[in-house]
């Protein structure tokens, strides 16, 4: 993560001594989480209408059904298909029989099981409503005896064979290690199924070093944030055409790439006023001078068009954007220009606003020029970041009309050009997202929704500081703060979280990943009924005791963060008594001694169970290590050092922090 968005640490209050051990939502002072508000009424399109006929999926065992795909089918549909014969077999037991769908057309008397959009289903009469599915939505469909499985894009397609194994064999999954369906299926009556499912947020990116694509596919979130974009290259060379094309061996970069864009050293001698008049930073203005701002717009295009043809969308059919963001800890331009600018509109960003606006009708201009070519991209989008100084919208409250509108027609974003939200100091994703502390960048998600048909969202899930420490990402990350965010338009979604962690990481951030694959899908779904399921699925008979462990943690977590008005800098012993960190090493031990009969009826589960475990003792561990050695006598700290050191190495983690040397964390575990 770059220091752009690491956010600013305050001023380090420590927590008075009083503060005693945090406990559960039933102790004797009746104590509770706060109840997430519920303000937010909007309903996403999740139709799972389906009714059970007299026909059969499976009887005694057996199938008659065929499973058609289109022969050569790109990644995606391959994994669909592949995704459904290993599901359809671990709950019955069954491999399908396969037939590919060239020449095939539909017949009422088959029996098939057709996935993706090809022949088969060309000729079934069903059409797709592609007003409302976007790209990664699902339809499932029952006509006559065949059941149609495709989705409104290459990944729609894959999703909708996870929505038909939820719903036929109850499939879920929770983690990497951790998923349930329903097993030695004999009998599965056949549904005829009318399926319409739409993600709430369109766009929604994973952000875990230690995830597997394959449960990222399954949890809906496969891509990571960069994957949507085209990358922006320092260097360009001209082509056997006279195109300019991407050195792909030059320095690139997704986000904070203006540099990349406008190299300082190549331009600033014959452009100066390209450049802002301080900091590291392009002028949006030009310093007031059009024909350079003209000339600087035309570079602009040249880098974008040259990303366009080095990455082909053939091979990169995710790439439908670019963004042109500011650098790391940049601010804006303070010129004569970028004043006038602002005092005219309102804000510094209208300044950014105007040349994105310019720069998508030359864009435009190009994929028109390019509109039969692989280069040629449908729909393409353009972004930059609100932040810092761009950080405030040029949109004013209308009384009149009961809601935020732009300060000049101007300022409106053009249609495929999009603000990408980095509300670092706006935010504090450990409150509700209601909290009076979060007015700030509500303000701003509904003042930046009046100028624009959507909107980016980039947020935060993790103290990148301490990896290993509890961070209530819960607070905010629930069903009510990803409805909040669906309802006002967020259309790509990433949440920064621990990125560089291997192995797993501790502090319950593998259920804040659930919980966001599953929200960000359908923000009307129950947090709490969520997590029971996760902690039934990943701790079994453990399970009670490892949600009042996350309770625990939680009012613990406020009762500190709310001393210290939730400062970033948390490892502190006056923050963690030790009695308070050795109950939760104990219901550890607990949870562990709850499942113990797994030991030698289910030594694999057992081990999978133990793990899960560990990975929450970790916190507890390594902050009494970290902060409360003392406490603890000679015999019990080097036998907590041995444990932790077994435990660190056998789950794998890397990192106790976001920037840190590559072998820091496992020479601490050995050096114990």
């Amino acid at each position: 993560m770059k220091n752009i968005f690491k956010k600013t640490i305050c001023c380090i209050l420590a927590v008075s001594a009083f503060l005693v051990a945090a406990v559960g939502c039933n102790n004797g002072n009746n104590e509770t989480i706060d109840e997430p508000q519920k303000k937010s009424n909007f309903q996403g399109l999740h139709d799972y209408t389906m009714t059970e006929t007299d026909d059969y999926l499976v009887k005694d065992g057996k199938t008659e059904y065929v499973l058609v795909t289109e022969t050569g089918a790109p990644g995606v549909e391959l994994t669909a298909k592949e995704e459904f014969i290993t599901l359809f077999r671990q709950a019955t037991n069954i491999t399908i029989p396969q037939q590919p769908a060239e020449g095939l057309t539909h017949d009422p008397n088959k029996k098939y099981i057709c996935v993706g959009d090809n022949d088969l289903f060309a000729s079934s009469g069903i059409e797709l409503d592609k007003s409302v599915l976007t790209e990664e939505s699902v339809r499932i469909i029952t006509k006559d005896k065949t059941i149609y499985i495709v989705g409104g894009g290459l990944y729609g397609h894959l999703y909708a064979v996870y929505d038909f194994m939820q719903l036929t064999f109850g499939f879920e999954q929770y983690y990497v290690d951790a998923m349930e369906i329903e097993t030695n299926v004999k009998t599965k009556k056949l549904y005829n199924y009318n399926v319409t499912d739409v993600p709430d947020i369109a766009k929604r990116s994973t952000n875990f070093g230690w995830f597997e694509q394959q449960t990222k596919n399954r949890l809906r979130m496969p891509l990571y944030n960069g994957n949507y974009m085209i990358p922006i290259h320092s260097k360009m060379y001209e082509g056997e055409n006279g195109e300019w094309i991407a050195d792909k061996s030059s320095q690139y970069s997704i986000v904070h790439n203006s540099n990349e864009y406008l190299p300082a050293e190549q331009y600033r001698s014959d452009h100066d006023e390209w450049f802002g008049n301080s900091g590291d930073v392009l002028c949006y203005t030009a310093h007031g001078d059009e024909e350079e701002l003209e000339l600087m717009l035309q570079e602009c295009t040249k880098k974008i068009a040259a990303s366009l043809i080095a990455y082909p969308r053939t091979l990169n059919p995710n790439m439908n954007s670019a963004t042109l963001t500011v650098e790391d800890n940049s601010d804006a331009c303070s010129c004569d220009a970028c004043v006038d600018c602002e005092e005219t509109y309102g804000t510094k960003a209208a300044s950014i606003i105007l040349f994105m606006n310019r720069l998508k009708d030359y864009v435009d201009q190009w994929m028109e020029a390019h509109k039969d070519t692989i280069y040629y991209r449908e729909n393409f989008e353009l972004a930059f970041f609100a932040y810092n100084s761009f950080s405030l919208a040029p949109a004013k409250w209308d009384s009149a009309k009961g809601e935020y509108v732009p300060n000049h027609p101007d300022v409106k974003l053009k249609d495929g050009v999009y603000v990408y939200l980095a509300l670092m100091n706006m935010l504090e994703e450990e409150i509700n997202i209601y909290h009076s502390k979060n007015d700030r960048g509500r303000e701003q998600i509904e003042k930046w929704g009046a100028l624009s048909d959507g909107l980016w969202l980039w947020t935060y899930s993790t103290n990148f500081y301490e990896y290993l420490y509890f961070h209530d990402m819960f607070a905010m990350y629930n069903s009510e703060g990803y409805r909040y965010f669906a309802q006002h338009n967020i259309k790509h979604y990433y949440q920064n979280s621990q990125s560089y962690q291997k192995g797993t990481s501790t502090a319950f951030h593998t259920l804040s990943v659930y919980l966001q694959g599953k929200l960000t899908w359908d923000s009307t779904l129950d947090t709490d009924v969520l997590i029971d399921k996760f902690m039934n699925a990943m701790f079994r008979e453990a399970a009670p005791i490892m949600k009042e462990l996350l309770f625990s943690m939680q009012l613990h977590n406020r009762q500190y963060k709310e001393a210290t008005q939730y400062v970033n800098s948390i490892a502190y012993a006056t923050n963690f008594p030790y009695n308070t960190l050795k109950k939760w090493m104990d219901m550890c031990d607990d949870a562990l001694a709850a499942i113990d009969d797994y030991r030698t009826s289910d030594p694999e589960l057992y081990s999978r169970l133990k793990n899960h475990i560990d990975a929450e003792w970790i916190f507890p561990a390594y902050a009494t290590l970290q902060l409360r050695s003392t406490s603890l006598t000679s015999e019990a700290l080097s036998a907590l050092k041995m444990r932790f050191k077994e435990t660190g190495l056998r789950l794998g983690m890397t990192q106790t922090k976001e920037i840190e040397a590559t072998g820091t964390f496992t020479a601490y575990l050995n050096s114990l």
